[in-house]
């Protein structure tokens, strides 16, 4: 996480031309989250941010954290977790940036693009303005725990010959049941993009997918 804040403040001062040229795009492009995409590319992490893929628009990229990330509160917030804003509290978010550091209950101090006058900046903003604070799978501390996130997905079983449920994530665990053909499974936990949780069927752990196998379908 540290490391995401070190790389982004390295570029206060910057205006846009660095990270559109990087993204492909004119810069009179707003860039606020092209400059979070920018950092994590930096620092070889591009998968912890829309799984890689390029991403400038703030509604898709908060779509994605929703579904991918660890969502925490501006207390709770730590170096290098995404911010997003909501400027006229519309429940659309208007800006994203990066949590410097919290500053309690009501604010927190971050880095962002595309602010102050069209550069990179340390801001201070309030809880007021704040639609959501997440924090992406780094890896520190249990692989297994920061692996692991929170979801609110439905999905339905695809393969004709049903799905395994397992005692755990992964094929080294014991499969407790066979989920039949056209089951809805609600996923309320997901592991590495590939096992989800399923509390209302059996409650365990089915495969979204296993080599060239599917599963699960998204609905």
């Amino acid at each position: 996480m540290g490391n995401v804040i070190k790389t982004a403040d390295k570029y206060i001062g910057y205006g846009p031309d660095r990270f559109t040229s990087a993204y492909g795009v004119p810069n009179s492009t707003p860039w606020c989250c092209i400059f979070v995409w920018y950092i994590f590319r930096e620092i070889s992490a591009s998968k912890l941010f829309y799984n890689g893929q390029k991403v400038a628009y703030c509604p898709t990229a908060y779509q994605w954290c929703r579904a991918y990330t660890t969502r925490v509160s501006p207390k709770e917030a730590k170096a290098g977790d995404i911010i997003f804003f909501d400027w006229n509290h519309n429940g659309s978010p208007d800006h994203i940036g990066f949590v410097e550091k919290s500053l309690g209950s009501a604010s927190v101090q971050t880095v962002e693009g595309n602010t102050n006058g069209n550069q990179v900046a340390r801001r201070i903003r309030y809880a007021s303005d704040i639609l959501g604070i997440f924090r992406p799978a780094y890896s520190s501390g249990s692989k297994t725990d920061q692996r692991i996130v929170t979801i609110n997905r439905r999905y339905r079983v695809v393969n004709p010959d049903g799905a395994p449920m397992r005692r755990g994530a992964g094929k080294r665990y014991k499969t407790m049941a066979t989920v039949p053909y056209g089951t809805i499974l609600d996923g309320n936990k997901l592991f590495e993009n590939r096992y989800v949780w399923s509390p209302n069927y059996s409650t365990g752990w089915v495969p979204i997918k296993e080599g060239k196998t599917i599963y699960l379908h998204i609905l």
